[in-house]
């Protein structure tokens, strides 16, 4: 087994776990915002972001295998740059409280994964395309975040 799978594994549970403190820590806030009714229930979140960490971490150990000396540091820091933004959402939207800041990290959150869908598919398809959930569900957490900006103009 390649060193890099354990590396990837424990940032993927860190990353999870920090995230979900952070969504934890901001909860009750969360629930006195005014909120979009297509906005999906808190226990669904948990269940999608399973799943896309998951995915992450086996797309990430696909594509590191797949670089090779040359590629690996530019595969290993687009996956960087898009944990650092994916963590950095719940720390700006429940600990700061500023959700348009948080929508901005959502968008790049959004454009990290297609560019990182992009970068990795010639060097595995299959690696690419088990980041398309992410994608999507990224995107869509943009939106949903742009609408609770809108909607909550002062929510400190």
């Amino acid at each position: 087994m390649r060193v890099h799978y354990f590396a990837v594994a424990a940032v993927t549970l860190l990353v999870a776990w920090a995230g979900s403190a952070f969504a934890r820590a901001g909860r009750s806030w969360y629930h006195r915002l005014r909120l979009p009714s297509w906005t999906p229930p808190s226990r669904r979140f948990g269940l999608v972001w399973t799943l896309i960490y998951f995915l992450a971490a086996v797309s990430a150990a696909l594509a590191l295998d797949a670089a090779g000396p040359a590629l690996f540091p530019m595969i290993a820091a687009l996956y960087a740059v898009n944990a650092f933004l994916n963590l950095a959402w719940p720390y700006l939207f429940f600990n700061r409280r500023q959700i348009g800041s948080a929508t901005l990290d959502a968008a790049l959150l959004a454009v990290s994964v297609a560019v990182l869908m992009a970068e990795v598919f010639p060097l595995s398809a299959a690696a690419s395309v088990l980041l398309a959930p992410y994608l999507l569900w990224s995107a869509f957490a943009s939106v949903l975040s742009y609408v609770i900006f809108r909607r909550n103009p002062s929510p400190a």
